[in-house]
């Protein structure tokens, strides 16, 4: 009886919640204005009634999310089955266990046999009415995303941009083929502004991706156009998020952006920005995280821990190392100015006047910055003058 009740429970959780004869999918963290065009537009399907207006209003509500819901959507709508009509799946040639089914594929609580979605039905929605191509691309089946790829032409919305993108990294290997085809159709045909907004969100999803290499690289053709370079730089000057600093040192794994570093050191909004920046420009190499490394603690009890891996790329730099730490010895952000007292620790002896940088430091707010201000002076037998000792820590 408990397993029965619970078999049932797992199954309204999945068909979603039925209300006064309609069935709604679960809502799970979609925002408002993408739950209150579900409801419709699932009964509308579900009695196979092509209502255009209902499916427009969902693809407007999908489209006018930014490119960072795109995970929480796929969370949602992944398992979102009430959309679809289940039939009973052919069973297989050999026995599977109970995690063998796709998530969120809807189990028959009195066979206990696993259930697919009607394909037939749902690729003749999808040619009758318009729209619905962006709303399958969400879609748990794979032969129903590979249809909605290919009948996808164009879009105008940076968050469309990104769901085609994360089809290239897709499990499935004709959607991959799918995805990089009209990939190569919605990027050369969307607005730049659009382009640069999903690139500044794909910039780094993409760099932990680990299937569909080929498909990828033509994001990198798409992102590397000359006015979507423009567009991303005004994005990283201005923007203030941390998904901004985060794409930036990403981007900087190719010299797009090399020729505007001193720009974006001493003019970007973000001080996170103006840190990646700074350091690029003293340490004369880009460097991000790519991904975490198994480090051993003890073998014998199996303990590790992960460390993060970095890769880099040495850059050219404009100026001398001299004048870029000087450039940005007068930041406003203390994170600024530590890089810089960190670059004069670290070329203390290739620097020609490290006395002139020293007196720029020497007085700052920051206790960290004046210790490392004062290692410098005593490890080159410089003298400091009082006012520097006289600070509070």
């Amino acid at each position: 009886m408990v397993n029965e009740a619970l078999a049932e429970l797992l199954f309204a959780a999945a068909r979603g919640v039925v209300e006064q004869g309609v069935t709604y999918p679960p809502t799970y963290d979609l925002p408002p204005p993408v739950i209150a065009t579900l409801g419709p537009l699932s009964a509308a399907l579900l009695r196979d009634e092509p209502d255009q207006q209902a499916a427009r209003r969902c693809v407007e509500a999908l489209e006018a999310l930014p490119p960072s819901k795109v995970d929480s959507v796929y969370s949602a709508l992944g398992v979102w089955v009430s959309m679809l009509e289940w039939v009973d799946a052919p069973l297989p040639k050999r026995r599977r266990n109970m995690f063998g089914w796709p998530v969120g594929a809807p189990v028959d609580t009195a066979t206990w046999r696993p259930r697919q979605p009607n394909r037939s039905k749902a690729l003749s929605q999808l040619k009758r009415i318009p729209g619905l191509d962006v709303i399958f691309l969400f879609c748990p089946d794979g032969y129903i995303r590979e249809a909605a790829l290919k009948q996808l032409v164009s879009t105008r919305s940076a968050f469309v941009l990104t769901a085609v993108a994360y089809r290239l990294n897709d499990w499935v290997g004709p959607v991959r083929l799918a995805a990089q085809a009209c990939a190569m159709r919605v990027f050369a045909s969307a607005p730049v502004d659009a382009v640069a907004e999903a690139a500044l969100f794909l910039t780094q999803r993409k760099s932990f991706w680990r299937r569909g290499e080929a498909e990828i690289a033509l994001l990198d053709e798409a992102f590397a156009r000359p006015d979507v370079v423009e567009a991303l730089a005004g994005l990283i000057l201005s923007g203030r998020s941390g998904l901004v600093s985060r794409a930036f040192s990403h981007v900087l794994a190719r010299d797009l952006l090399d020729h505007r570093l001193v720009e974006f050191a001493t003019r970007a909004e973000n001080p996170a920005v103006r840190v990646i920046a700074a350091r690029t420009l003293i340490e004369g190499k880009a460097s991000r995280r790519i991904g975490y490394d198994r480090q051993w603690i003890d073998k014998t009890y199996n303990l590790s821990r992960r460390v993060p891996r970095f890769a880099s790329r040495p850059i050219h730099r404009p100026q001398p190392v001299e004048a870029l730490i000087a450039l940005t010895a007068h930041d406003r952000s203390a994170a600024v100015r530590r890089v810089a007292a960190e670059g004069l620790v670290r070329l203390r002896r290739d620097i020609e006047t490290p006395g002139l940088l020293l007196a720029m430091l020497k007085d700052d707010r920051s206790a960290s910055i004046r210790r490392r201000i004062q290692f410098v002076a005593d490890d080159l037998g410089l003298e400091l003058s009082p006012a520097s000792r006289s600070k509070g820590a």
